[in-house]
């Protein structure tokens, strides 16, 4: 991914290169062979997902006890925190101002398929499974066609293996937004580097409609724009009005919120009001959870072990991203609009903590979100150490998280 790689101007003789316009590189067989390299990867996660949840009851009886958890535990034990809240809304709507901070797009999801599937329950999760699928594909061919010239083998295959083995890789396929607003982020973005502008802003608008984060897509989007324009205003056509699409989701979200409450922004309004998180400069949450730790009751209370944990997450991605601009496993400049939106991502989740004793709560989940960081980390995985150090621990921690999700702990 550094110079020598992917932001070589010198391409094979012959070479067609599959993001121009014009070239059609996105074959039924080539999706076909995605789908054959992601499934393998699909099905092993969710049998995993499965034995862990099965034995994850384990927790919630006592040893040698002769009772046994019913079914409906089971199948209603990753329904859980947000997954309530979205259920709620898919149902009554948006009948209290604190369910605002759920954005509008999953909810209605759910609710259209509610003649089909009558459970918002089981309709949440089959959206979720879809859209884990969708974008895992997506994000193998994106990675596979973008970074064709890099001697990276598996590049595309660990970038899917790292996103989906990170810790809090299991919300996936949880009633939460994570899978939905990826698989959309990164048909965005797919499309953006096909210079498919219309279909670009169109994901990016549904994005928006599904987190507030969606709005971010709208700087590599206006990057690869005018790369594509070579940065001359006369070079602009009509197609250029599809950046509007990126605020056009928030923009009607907020229509919507001053109609019901009366207040415009009441979705980010109740995220300070109710879970208390403010806007903050990008550095405060990491430098709170230090303090955290340090004024905690000790390294292995709860207090020290999830700030711990969440500190890790959020610094390790940010190494990614760092990595990403110089060294060895840097971005190309082919491949700024990555950097552009990975950098944006990690920026913006900064700027909204929790006040309190767990600054960084829900970070490891929206850092998910961050595709270019596995990316990098996909090019770091070269190295058999670190390929091996990532998927155990990191699986290890996936799987503890797992468990402890299941069976109604603090995991959100």
């Amino acid at each position: 991914m550094g110079r020598s790689e992917t932001g070589s101007p010198h391409a094979p003789r012959g070479y067609r290169d599959p993001f121009c316009p014009g070239q059609k590189a996105g074959h039924l067989l080539a999706w076909y062979q995605a789908g054959r390299e992601v499934v393998p990867l699909y099905l092993a996660l969710h049998v995993a997902f499965f034995v862990g949840t099965c034995y994850s009851l384990l927790y919630t009886l006592a040893d040698f006890s002769g009772r046994a958890a019913s079914w409906a535990v089971l199948a209603h034990s990753w329904e859980h925190w947000d997954s309530l809240y979205y259920e709620h809304i898919a149902i009554q709507g948006y009948s209290q101002i604190e369910h605002s901070a759920f954005f509008p797009l999953y909810p209605l999801l759910i609710r259209l398929t509610r003649p089909i599937i009558p459970s918002p329950y089981l309709a949440g999760t089959v959206i979720a499974h879809l859209a884990w699928f969708v974008l895992l594909m997506v994000f193998y061919r994106l990675v596979q066609e973008d970074f064709i010239f890099a001697s990276l083998p598996g590049l595309a295959r660990r970038s899917v293996l790292y996103l989906s083995l990170f810790p809090t890789g299991f919300f996936f396929g949880a009633v939460y937004t994570e899978s939905l607003f990826l698989c959309l982020a990164l048909l965005s973005f797919y499309a953006m580097r096909k210079k498919h502008w219309w279909w670009a802003g169109l994901f990016g608008f549904a994005a928006s409609l599904t987190r507030s984060a969606g709005i971010l897509l709208l700087l590599p989007f206006c990057y690869e724009y005018l790369q594509h324009s070579r940065f001359r205003p006369r070079s602009l056509r009509l197609d250029g009005l599809s950046a509007g699409l990126f605020v056009l989701g928030p923009g009607l979200y907020a229509f919507y919120c001053y109609h019901k409450f009366g207040d415009w922004l009441a979705f980010s309004h109740v995220q300070a009001r109710v879970w208390t998180r403010l806007p903050q400069l990008p550095w405060f949450a990491t430098l709170r959870a230090f303090q955290a730790i340090q004024t905690g009751p000790g390294l292995l209370s709860f207090q020290g072990l999830r700030n711990i944990f969440d500190l890790s997450c959020n610094l390790f991605v940010l190494g990614a991203l760092l990595l990403g601009l110089v060294g060895p496993w840097r971005f190309s400049r082919r491949h700024t609009s990555y950097l552009l939106f990975g950098i944006a991502l990690f920026l913006f989740i900064q700027l909204l903590p929790v006040v309190g004793d767990f600054p960084l709560q829900s970070f490891p989940r929206y850092l998910l979100m961050d595709f270019p960081a596995f990316i990098i980390l996909a090019n770091i995985g070269q190295s058999r150490a670190f390929h091996l150090h990532y998927l155990l621990i990191s699986g290890c921690l996936l799987f503890l998280l797992l468990t402890q999700f299941v069976t109604g702990h603090w995991i959100t």
